[in-house]
């Protein structure tokens, strides 16, 4: 195991799959399963899932972003609802649990590294309102603050008929809120085509004079 720290050149990036492993690792799969082993009792190794790892090198110049080994657990997916409202900075707290929406069947996962949820929403337009950014750590895929309000009113089910429950309970400043506009309600509308979607944007832009 050795090797896998020699050169912190070798990987592009410390997050690993198993065929990462088997590219630098050229000996047979059971002296590579011992290898891989001990690495992950000697904290060198972390599992994420089966056949992911995160690869603990003391200077590695990488540092770990919870939002880019979501999107390497599962997907398709994107970072959304609480998750992605604190990434954008509208929530005051930082969200324990990386939340995010994806196209399969809905899954969590817990690890050393953090807790992941994520919830399927079956939608066609999928990535729309959604940022693709790269980070130092590997690419990531976020959602805008306003898709991320809709998808937690989504997949929640929530009836909310009011910007109240934003205010209240999620402690999201009304300027960041007043950032919705009229052509913009119609836009998102058209995303999800889903009667308590469509309830709360008319009942949004009435409260914000649109």
């Amino acid at each position: 195991m050795n090797k896998l720290l020699s050169n912190k050149t070798i990987f592009k990036q410390n997050i690993l799959t198993t065929t990462d492993i088997k590219s630098v690792l050229n000996n047979t799969d059971n002296s590579r399963y011992s290898l891989v082993k001990r690495a992950i009792q000697s904290g060198i190794l972390i599992p994420l899932r089966r056949g992911l790892y995160y690869l603990t090198k003391p200077d590695h110049d990488k540092p770990l972003n919870l939002f880019v080994v979501a999107q390497y657990l599962y997907g398709p997916s994107y970072i959304s609802c609480e998750s992605a409202l604190a990434y954008h900075g509208w929530i005051p707290e930082a969200v324990p649990t990386i939340t995010s929406a994806c196209t399969q069947r809905t899954k969590t996962f817990s690890n050393r590294i953090g807790d992941f949820v994520y919830h399927k929403l079956p939608l066609k337009n999928f990535y729309c309102e959604t940022d693709y950014i790269q980070t130092p750590s590997g690419p990531m895929m976020m959602a805008k603050p306003w898709k991320a309000i809709l998808d937690y009113i989504y997949i929640f089910k929530k009836n909310w008929k009011s910007l109240d429950p934003l205010i209240k309970s999620f402690r999201i400043e009304e300027e960041n809120l007043s950032t919705l506009k009229d052509y913009y309600i119609e836009k998102l509308e058209d995303f999800y085509h889903q009667r308590r979607i469509s309830l709360f944007l008319k009942k949004v832009a009435k409260d914000l004079n649109l």
